[in-house]
């Protein structure tokens, strides 16, 4: 058991030792003024849910599965705001 413990220590200790050394090849971080510029502008523009509501009906009965259909999926009209940068 002696030899066997010995052995994995061993085996751990090689491993670190190279993992250091492939760590010590590796490039470092870029530096501050070599980290890539921000656009003047906003480039993602976030959609928000374009399906339609997911309220109970007027009459305030719940529907059973058969009864839901396409219900709360239906499209929207696309809003009247311009659009942003």
């Amino acid at each position: 058991m002696a030899v066997a413990g010995v052995a994995v220590v061993a085996l751990l200790i090689g491993a670190f030792w190279l993992g250091m050394r492939r760590k010590d090849k590796e490039l470092p971080p870029p530096r501050p003024d070599e980290q890539p510029v921000p656009p003047a502008h906003r480039t993602h523009v976030q959609q928000h849910d374009v399906h339609g509501s997911d309220e109970f009906p007027d009459d305030r009965k719940g529907l059973s599965p058969y009864e839901l259909g396409d219900r709360g999926n239906e499209k929207l009209p696309p809003e009247s705001d311009r659009p942003r940068d």
